[in-house]
């Protein structure tokens, strides 16, 4: 499914956060608030909106509108379908062919 998608709508988990900027997709996260979760998704998707690979919405605030504006403000940014092969996805593909190494 990723690999038809232009913008994503998500949690922010740190496995899927790690899956978007290596397929290089933006996302639109709205991170499980700090009463109901360790509080560690507002800290993923802080950091990845800080590397400004997408946009947050607290739960508290979500409506329709400001929904559709933000996918809108994400749609118009440029975007690049390539690969993400940064420092951070260098070091998850090593991680996988450390542990494929281990089977």
């Amino acid at each position: 499914m990723y690999a038809t998608a232009d913008l994503v709508i998500s949690r922010a988990g740190a496995g899927s956060l790690a899956e978007f900027e290596f397929l290089g997709l933006k996302a639109l996260l709205i991170p499980l608030p700090a009463a109901q979760s360790r509080g560690d998704q507002l800290l993923n998707a802080q950091d990845f909106v800080d590397s400004k690979l997408g946009l947050m919405l607290p739960q508290s605030q979500i409506s329709l509108d400001k929904v559709l504006e933000l996918l809108t403000q994400l749609a118009s940014q440029p975007t690049s379908k390539s690969r993400h092969i940064d420092s951070t996805s260098q070091v998850f593909l090593a991680a996988i062919n450390k542990v494929l190494k281990l089977q």
